[in-house]
């Protein structure tokens, strides 16, 4: 009996001893896991300094930066934002009382007016208007520059123009390898913007619209 007694205490020791074993070997494996983790995360990162500001690049693309308390979220980067040219005296549209946006195309617009709406909440916003009457602008308001005031803006949305160049079948066939990407290029348009006698005008692509407005978040942010 007496054998048997300190058989099952030597197994029971022996277990407690590959118990503790296991643990350690989970607990290394833990560690290196995070520290792994912690390196990939370090090198996708992206942050980008302005004006003072440290701008992270999120999973969903937007990029992050604080004032204080205050948040500053932009779906362009800074550097991006550099490249456009925003008249200086567009801030003076933080005194207005109500902001008309106007466009001349509501389907092509509608995603840069929203994000507009959303972004600049810096007036009472009027209600969509159209530069002239057209289809989608049945029940709208007509608002031009020439409507437009100190105290109640416009601001016009307008499409860009496609411009594309005929070719003949020679240059076609020569420049086949690249023809996509030359497509592209003559499809994109560079932004205009003007502000002139309280009428803030852009015209561009949607995409290139969106980061025009996130310059001019920029300038009424005063950043």
């Amino acid at each position: 009996m007496k054998k048997k007694k300190i058989q099952e205490k030597k197994e029971s020791l022996f277990s407690k001893k590959r118990t503790l074993t296991y643990l350690m070997g989970g607990f290394i494996i833990l560690l290196m896991a995070a520290s792994a983790l912690n390196m990939w995360k370090g090198e996708k990162e992206e942050v980008y300094d302005y004006n003072g500001l440290k701008f992270l690049k999120t999973d969903q693309g937007l990029w992050v930066a604080y004032r204080g308390e205050q948040q500053i979220v932009l779906s362009y980067s800074p550097e991006e934002l550099e490249k456009i040219d925003m008249p200086s005296n567009v801030n003076i549209l933080n005194y207005a009382q109500k902001i008309y946006i106007s466009t001349d195309d509501i389907k092509a617009n509608a995603r840069a007016m929203d994000y507009f709406k959303r972004k600049i909440g810096i007036t009472q916003l009027k209600p969509y208007a159209c530069t002239e009457d057209k289809e989608g602008c049945e029940d709208l308001p007509l608002r031009g520059c020439e409507n437009a005031t100190q105290g109640q803006p416009v601001v016009i949305f307008k499409k860009a123009e496609e411009k594309i160049e005929e070719k003949t079948e020679e240059e076609e066939e020569e420049e086949k390898p690249v023809e996509e990407d030359l497509v592209e290029e003559e499809k994109k348009e560079e932004i205009k913007i003007s502000y002139e006698e309280n009428c803030l005008v852009m015209e561009g692509t949607s995409e290139d619209l969106t980061k025009a407005i996130d310059k001019l978040y920029f300038i009424v942010m005063g950043i």
